[in-house]
């Protein structure tokens, strides 16, 4: 009995990990040409993230553990893409000053807005970078979470195909990338310059994006840099969630776990009443990681091209 029992399990571990594999082996990396104009276009590199389960959230005892931070528990995603960076000024600004195609409110956010005819993102605060960095390679901040969905929205519509912002599963199980330490390259905070922009090394600026070392799946900047919208998890959920810190955290604040809370000391420097469903005028530190769906036809397509 014993002798079966342990062929068994064996087996399905065997099983469990050829299933990975397979995941792995089907999904292949590749670059999203999205055309703008006649004579203008940019590229999205998206990278395969194989499906799996994994623990996330912060332990009770973790001495860095936020006061918005989950608590753990085991989770599991299907195979899916992601932007190998986060979203860029040269990828953004184009959806800012498209006027050929305006974005749909729905009702419920012009009751809560109090507007009935903005249909296109409203001018930014001064200049769109603020004086941080804005060359096409710095990654594009200061958008609300409404304004990253309708992005995602513009840019399905622009490519025929459907993008998203990640659920929080999928984000902390692409940011871990198989770790299951506090970082996804360990437990020792004094490696964190050699992956992320944090407080202790951004000189209080924006960087161009992949200027640091990737975690094992290939993605880069997913702790510190600009934090990152997820999905919500309820439909009722009242403040939107930041992922992975950003240029202004602490090390402590910049863990695969680390999450923080909208709340309207970010947009309080906003003069308009209503305030911007647009931009956060105090939050210059939010911005966007895209995901597709590998059952998308946009996947399926490019899956093709590479064969």
């Amino acid at each position: 009995m014993k002798k079966l029992f342990f062929t068994t399990a064996v087996l399905a571990a065997v099983a469990a990990l050829n299933t990975t594999n397979v995941q792995a082996a089907e999904l292949q990396n590749y670059t999203e040409t999205v055309k703008v104009s006649d004579s203008k276009s940019f590229k999205i590199e998206m990278i395969a993230i194989p499906g799996g389960k994994c623990k996330i959230g912060a332990s009770a005892d973790d001495e860095d553990r936020g006061e918005y931070d989950l608590d753990q528990e085991e989770v599991e995603v299907k195979p899916f893409y992601m932007s190998k960076t986060e979203v860029t000024w040269g990828q953004f600004e184009p959806w800012v000053w498209d006027g050929d195609m305006p974005v749909k409110l729905t009702k419920e956010v012009k009751k809560k807005e109090n507007v009935d005819g903005l249909c296109r993102p409203s001018s930014p605060y001064g200049t769109i970078s603020r004086g941080l960095g804005d060359s096409r390679k710095h990654p594009a901040f200061g958008m609300t979470r409404f304004s990253a969905e309708k992005y995602c929205e513009w840019l399905s519509k622009k490519t025929g195909k459907k993008f998203r912002l990640p659920t929080e599963a999928e984000w902390e199980y692409a940011a871990r990338a198989g770790s299951t330490d506090s970082y996804y390259w360990g437990n020792d905070a004094e490696e964190a310059g050699e992956y992320a922009w944090y407080a202790d090394n951004s000189e209080a600026d924006t960087h161009q994006v992949a200027q640091k070392k990737p975690n094992k799946f290939g993605l880069y900047d997913m702790l510190g840099g600009v934090g990152e919208w997820v999905q919500p998890k309820t439909k009722d959920q009242e403040w939107a969630i930041l992922r992975g810190g950003h240029w202004e955290s602490e090390v402590t604040a910049i863990h695969s776990y680390s999450r923080d809370e909208e709340g309207p000391e970010w947009n309080e420097m906003d003069p308009n009443q209503p305030k911007s469903i647009w931009w956060l005028s105090s939050a210059n530190w939010t911005g966007i990681r895209l995901v597709c769906e590998p059952g998308d036809a946009s996947c399926d397509e490019k899956k093709e091209e590479k064969k």
